[in-house]
């Protein structure tokens, strides 16, 4: 009907003009209306995961590594906000262990651990 409309206002290569372009655009709309299918049909699928119990333990997974990694950018290795003091005093502590461990090679080494006792062997 579009075309028929559109043929009768104009006529010659005006109207040839017109209806190449809304043929265009009906295919673009046809094209559309697929790809919405097809993504309602992920996002439904995505959306019946994301309210199961397993979905929701996926999305904490996913929140808990962005925060992760939002942390490590800033107070990483390299981070943005990394306080060089700590680096220096860091330094200086390895510096005085390997000074300790020249004068006295004999010397047993404390481990370094989460869970040192004291000497309970």
């Amino acid at each position: 009907m579009l075309f028929t409309t559109i043929r009768r206002l104009t006529s010659g290569a005006l109207g040839t003009v017109l209806l190449l372009g809304a043929s265009v655009q009906l295919a673009l709309a046809e094209q559309a209306e697929a790809t919405e299918a097809v993504a309602e049909g992920w996002k439904l699928e995505l959306a019946l995961f994301l309210n199961t119990k397993w979905g929701q333990y996926a999305m904490i997974g996913v929140f808990f590594f962005l925060i992760i990694a939002y942390l490590r950018f800033l107070f990483g290795p390299k981070g943005l906000m990394r306080e060089k003091k700590w680096d220096e005093w860091n330094e200086q502590a390895r510096k005085a262990k390997e000074e300790a461990k020249k004068k006295n090679p004999d010397a047993k080494e404390r481990p370094s651990g989460l869970f040192y006792r004291g000497g309970q062997e």
